[in-house]
């Protein structure tokens, strides 16, 4: 990706860059809204927030409500504190299975 690459964790995350992405809908879509090729906004700067998750009993990634709203807040936090507002696209998605 040509633009930067900032991470944001919400409590409890793994504190990583790891890009992984164990169901893949996340990366997919960043990679059409930045990707050098065939992205619509290819210089955009990204920035991945991690949420905490687990295992449950199917062995199924899954996070809790709190973790989820505790990671808008921050992503809300961080448009602010840069001054992005108005001009930020913010894509909430995971993958499921």
């Amino acid at each position: 990706m040509p633009g930067d690459v900032e991470w944001l964790y919400a409590p409890g995350a793994p504190r990583d860059e790891d890009d992984s992405d164990e169901y893949g809908h996340g990366t997919c879509v960043l990679a059409w809204a930045v990707s050098p090729k065939y992205g619509v906004a290819k210089n955009a700067n990204s920035v991945i927030v991690k949420l905490p998750v687990h295992y449950n009993e199917q062995k199924r990634l899954e996070t809790t409500v709190i973790g989820i709203i505790t990671a808008l807040t921050i992503t809300l936090s961080h448009v602010r504190v840069k001054g992005l507002q108005r001009r930020a696209v913010v894509n909430f998605s995971w993958g499921c299975k």
